[in-house]
């Protein structure tokens, strides 16, 4: 559902913001306190507003610089609107030059069901001298709710604000995990959640809620209330080919969700759905190819010929993200192995994925040669992650999976909770103990259960993840026992 107002109905708008030298100090010695100032849109009169600077490690600038901001409209004057809103964001997009992928994100969260404020874009011009191009997000305010939730009470989670129904459910014992279904779907949108992830996961949103639990806004929603994710700050939204479609749930929502096989069978489920809904890597340029000739129709030759090549390292983007996923899902669909060991009994795990990849890594397999085994083999000289996949059909059942983990250099990464070489279940909790460092080769164990009726898919991973530096995993070693 698309909100139109006056956001949207010029290609590019003026905004004018004058603010005093008393103000801007403010905003210098502290960015994130709202001071006065007076903003004119287009040939509009102008209107007195409060601001505050935004953005965040990659995204926030000085006030000197080209600093992202909010304007608030309706401080002073409970009836005054900017473009129709209480609140504009408006984003500085230096880490997104095409000023594309928000409204790209916008548009496919939509047709997924899940609301999305309106953009736009807008020349800002601060004291009299131009800033450049900037995303215009609406505000999250009374009026996007009332339309987005007709009939349910909605309200925004504030920052910080206490969720105390997620931690309870990140908190129970390992032994209740298969029977938590029903009390997840009394805490949260489980619906709504798992398709935010799907369309998370189809594109590759490596700093969204589901891989790194950023970038996104919680509400409540209904009666008694459940949690929803809405989208927020998607500059990065469309990820690299080989990011993994099935990455390692990073946000608490996420981890509560994918930790149930229900949760898992959910979003597979909604990939697919969504995948035969969002089309062809044709249709995805496509959807790019609309919103750029919205905005370069509002812009000036200089602008358009700044704009144009970002538009097309887009398009290419996309079309290799969609080759990427496709790789990733008939590569997991043709390693999927039937079958566990009969209780006491061992087997050799495999077949393994070709290795997905992040950034600037190397990845592959090494035969034995003599003094070796032969291994699953990553090296990562600027950084990045590796992961190979072997997913198995088991029963219900308590299993354990064994391996041999060799490090060398192997650095943390500056950001994120998961660090070194490391034996994984994706969508879940369990995990071996994290290498890191110089480590010879180190026997390692992972325990696990199968809970509910019938056979499950377990997907098992061999995870590296660091800044710099050499993991191997000894591929002979890595074998499934059932146990008692």
């Amino acid at each position: 559902m698309l909100w139109a107002s006056e956001l949207s109905s010029v290609p590019v708008h003026t905004i004018r913001i004058t603010a005093d030298a008393a103000s801007v100090a403010q905003l210098r010695a502290s960015p994130r306190v709202d001071v006065s100032a007076r903003v004119s849109i287009d040939d509009r009169p102008e209107q007195s507003v409060r601001i505050h600077l935004k953005g965040s490690t990659g995204s926030f600038r000085p006030v000197d610089d080209r600093p992202g901001l909010t304007v608030r409209f309706d401080r002073e004057d409970s009836g005054q609107r900017g473009l129709g809103y209480r609140t504009l964001h408006l984003n500085n997009s230096v880490e997104d030059p095409s000023l594309l992928q928000e409204a790209f994100a916008a548009s496919v969260f939509r047709d997924a069901g899940i609301p999305s404020p309106e953009l736009g874009h807008a020349r800002v011009l601060w004291n009299g001298g131009e800033r450049g191009l900037y995303v215009v997000v609406a505000g999250w305010d009374p009026e996007f709710f009332a339309t987005a939730f007709p009939g349910r009470n909605a309200r925004l989670v504030k920052d910080g604000e206490a969720l105390p129904e997620v931690d309870a459910l990140l908190k129970q014992p390992a032994s209740d995990a298969g029977q938590n279904w029903e009390q997840i779907q009394r805490v949260l949108e489980v619906d709504s959640c798992v398709r935010y992830f799907a369309v998370e996961g189809i594109f590759g949103h490596r700093d969204g809620s589901l891989a790194a639990g950023n970038n996104h806004r919680l509400v409540r929603v209904g009666d008694p209330a459940r949690l929803m994710i809405l989208p927020h700050g998607m500059d990065q939204f469309v990820g690299t080919a080989e990011f993994p479609w099935r990455p390692a749930a990073s946000g608490s929502i996420a981890r509560a969700i994918l930790s149930t096989a229900e949760g898992r069978a959910g979003y597979a489920h909604a990939v697919a759905e969504l995948l035969g809904r969002f089309g062809d890597e044709a249709a995805w340029v496509s959807r790019v190819n609309a919103l750029a000739a919205g905005l370069e129709s509002g812009l000036r030759p200089a602008e358009a010929d700044r704009v144009r090549p970002a538009v097309d390292a887009l398009r290419q983007r996309l079309r290799d993200r969609h080759r990427g996923l496709i790789r990733q899902r008939v590569a997991e669909e043709a390693s999927v192995k039937s079958g566990a060991p009969g209780v006491g009994q061992s087997q050799p795990l495999g077949p393994w994925s070709e290795p997905t990849m992040v950034d600037e890594v190397v990845a592959y397999r090494v035969a034995a040669n003599g003094t070796e085994p032969p291994s699953l083999y990553a090296r990562l000289p600027h950084g990045g992650a590796v992961v190979w996949r072997c997913t198995q059909r088991l029963e219900p059942g308590r299993y354990q999976i064994r391996g041999r983990i060799r490090t060398a250099g192997l650095a943390r990464l500056a950001f994120g909770k998961n660090h070194g070489a490391v034996l994984r279940l994706a969508g879940r909790d369990e995990r071996s103990v994290s290498f890191l460092g110089n480590q010879p080769w180190t026997d390692t164990v992972l325990d696990f259960e199968v809970r509910g009726a019938g056979p499950q898919e377990i997907t098992v991973l061999c995870e590296v993840r660091g800044s710099a530096g050499e993991a191997w995993f000894d591929q002979s070693a890595l074998r499934l026992e059932r146990l008692p």
